[in-house]
This record gives structure tokens, C-alpha cells and sequence, in this order.
């Protein structure tokens, strides 16, 4: 026997073009949904890494900051360790001999333009007591300076490389006074603490 086929080839054809769109349908929907996740998924990725970014950026500000205090207290602990060996220099009877060296060293810019004409040094309470509130304490030495400048220029520099030294914690003008009227000569007398 032979068998027949009863469904006509048009309906044949269009049942598989119906397949053949409902697959690419499926697969259009699929793609669209697939793009649409990865989309989502980027976005949320993307948001992750800016804000571990912003995270990092401000860590790393702190750190910059952190960095600067650590740089300055550096700085503020050598020039302590200055003065804390300055003060067991006298406190050994070697201040004077100390003082000398920062003069010389200040001096050494200053050539021909300031000269001193008499010191003196004083040694004040300097024994460490670590009972003595610091308020109450006097634990410095002083020297006060009488001298003769060029001019208040060749002064005002001398008294600003003082105070730059690590060593000196402050300079007093006492008084000036010009040694002619006619010259720029000014004598001078200070206290170095």
C-alpha cells in the first residue's frame, strides 16, 4: 500500500515558517533579555568600582593628611631633640660654648654687618622636675646681647636667623638706637631665650 499525504504543501510551509518565527521570536526575546541583564549586571559593576574608587581616593586623602602630621611632628621632634640637647649642654655647663656655635652660624651670613660689643649668660632653674607644672617652670637659659649693627635691615636679618635656629626658642629686641645721626649704625641689645 502507499501511503498519501493529505496535508497540502502550502499549510506544510507555512507551519514551518510558523516554527521558524517562533524560534527566531524566542531567540530575539532571549538576546534582549540576556542584553538587558548584562546591562543591569555592567551598571551594578560600574557603580561597585566607582564607589570602591571614591573609597580609595578618600583613604588615600587620609593618608596624604596623615603623612603631612607625621612629616611636621618629625620636624617638631628634631627641633625638641635640639633644644633638650641644647639644655643638657648647659645644664652641664656647656651652653655658652653652644651658644658661641649658633652665633657663628648665624653670624656666618651676617659677615661685617653685626658685631658684639658684650654678652651675658644666665642659666635659670634648670633642673628637670618632673612635679614642677610647666606653666610654673623657668627652665631656660638666656643670653642678652649688646651689639652694633649696619643698619635695622642687617638686624631685622639677624634676629630672623636666630629664631630659624632649632636651638633658640625666642629673640627679644630690648632696645635700638642709631650710634650717629648722620650714619645707619644701630646699636643694639637683645635677649636670646
Amino acid at each position: 500500500m502507499r501511503e498519501m499525504d493529505l496535508i497540502p504543501e502550502d499549510y506544510r510551509r507555512e507551519q514551518n515558517t510558523r516554527k521558524l518565527l517562533i524560534g527566531f521570536g524566542t531567540l530575539y526575546v532571549v538576546i534582549i533579555v540576556g542584553l538587558i541583564g548584562g546591562k543591569v549586571f555592567q551598571d551594578s559593576r560600574t557603580s561597585t568600582m566607582n564607589n570602591q574608587i571614591k573609597t580609595l581616593e578618600k583613604q588615600q586623602e587620609t593618608l596624604i593628611g596623615q603623612q603631612k602630621i607625621v612629616d611636621e611632628l618629625r620636624i617638631k621632634k628634631t627641633a625638641v631633640q635640639n633644644q633638650l640637647s641644647f639644655v643638657k649642654m648647659i645644664q652641664q655647663g656647656g651652653g655658652a660654648g653652644q651658644m658661641f656655635l649658633v652665633f657663628d652660624r648665624v653670624l656666618q651670613h651676617e659677615q661685617n654687618k653685626i658685631w658684639m660689643d658684650g654678652w651675658q649668660y644666665t642659666a635659670a632653674n634648670l633642673q628637670v622636675d618632673s612635679q614642677i607644672d610647666e606653666k610654673d617652670s623657668d627652665d631656660h637659659m638666656s643670653v642678652i646681647i649688646r651689639g652694633q649693627a649696619i643698619d635695622h635691615e642687617a638686624l631685622s636679618s639677624f634676629v630672623e636667623r636666630l629664631i630659624a635656629e632649632p636651638e633658640i626658642t625666642d629673640v627679644q629686641v630690648k632696645n635700638t638706637s642709631m650710634v650717629d645721626k648722620d650714619k645707619t649704625t644701630v646699636k643694639f641689645d637683645m635677649e636670646i631665650i
